[in-house]
């Protein structure tokens, strides 16, 4: 497979540096030129994004990877003097002093509301950086749609088709899935289950890529089965709809042990990096935990490291609780009644 892929990152590298000699050379057609570097780019963002998504150990493709990259970036990187991004964490602390008189794109994520006073502070940084200067704005929440100057971009979830691609390549990596019929066939009603969490994929993804025997792969989706079911009777939601929403908890109780039964653990995805890492829970992984063959501490830190840039972390609290047993209603005394003679 690397033999596979570095051959077309060669190809599309001297195509690529071919293109854009032509295209200096000669404007005789150059609309035609500038739709086919369009389409080239693409194809190359494609394989940049599919190389990254496997273990690859050729040195010499590595190197042809990272020029492929560097050039499809070089591009947007001439544009701007400056690239500054920022997360909602940093916009009430942000150094003034990253902000100069050049054209400038700066890039924020949002995942909770901004109120007015800090969304101003921020603009009036942005307005003081020089002309053509630019504001990228990252939400999943409509809300922050008031904040921009022009309509929003909406990105739509991938097809259920496409969701099962990608995890499918995440999950075997250079692997070839034909040669494992039973866990493609796992991993295929996993990415079922899923319903499109991009969470869950590259989380699960992760963890199934280094335990590529079926028994795992069919604990996995046993475990994940029963979450999903107990999710679904305590709140009435599946589990993907409550990680998405801010602060909701999620009934991981299915990941314990049998000697933990009686004990309920809730898990509440930390979505900002305010409440990340406190130095005083101990930490777990993921893979520490999807088997089901470990004794959980009552309180702990769930961690996991995308392998993708820009490499973000994913860290979720999770709590100890016992069940609530309702009060037995109490009986009701029967009334004698007199019946008349």
């Amino acid at each position: 497979m690397d033999i596979v892929i570095s051959a077309v990152v060669s190809e599309l590298v001297s195509r690529f540096i071919s293109f854009l000699s032509k295209k200096y050379t000669s404007k005789a057609c150059l609309k035609e030129n500038i739709e086919s570097l369009q389409h080239l780019l693409l194809r190359v963002h494609t394989v940049i994004e599919e190389a990254e998504g496997r273990y690859i150990e050729n040195s010499r493709m590595l190197v042809q990877l990272k020029t492929l990259k560097e050039a499809m970036y070089r591009g947007i990187r001439s544009s701007y003097s400056s690239i500054l991004h920022f997360s909602e964490d940093d916009i009430d602390k942000i150094d003034q002093r990253k902000f100069k008189r050049v054209r400038t794109l700066a890039i924020i994520e949002f995942v909770s509301d901004v109120t007015h006073k800090e969304w101003h502070k921020f603009y009036s940084l942005v307005a003081c950086t020089g002309k053509g200067s630019k504001v990228i704005i990252i939400s999943r929440s409509e809300k922050h749609a008031r904040l921009g100057t022009v309509n929003p971009i909406r990105i739509h979830s991938f097809s259920q088709e496409e969701y099962s691609y990608l995890f499918k390549v995440l999950a075997f990596g250079s692997t070839n899935p034909m040669d494992h019929p039973q866990l493609a066939l796992i991993g295929k009603e996993l990415a079922t289950m899923f319903q499109g969490s991009l969470i869950m994929l590259n989380v699960y993804a992760s963890v199934l890529r280094n335990n590529q025997n079926v028994r795992f792969w069919s604990r996995t989706l046993e475990l994940f089965r029963v979450i999903m079911q107990n999710n679904l009777a305590t709140f009435g939601e599946h589990p993907k709809t409550l990680l998405e929403r801010h602060g909701a908890a999620v009934d991981i109780t299915g990941f314990t042990l049998s000697s933990q039964s009686g004990t309920l653990f809730r898990l509440v995805l930390q979505t900002t990096e305010k409440n990340a890492y406190k130095g005083d829970l101990p930490t777990m992984s993921f893979g520490d935990i999807i088997a089901g063959s470990t004794i959980l501490p009552k309180k702990f830190q769930l961690v996991w490291k995308s392998r993708l840039p820009p490499y973000n972390v994913i860290c979720a609290n999770c709590t100890a609780e016992m069940p609530e047993h309702p009060a037995l209603p109490r009986k009701k005394r029967q009334k004698s009644c007199n019946l008349p003679a």
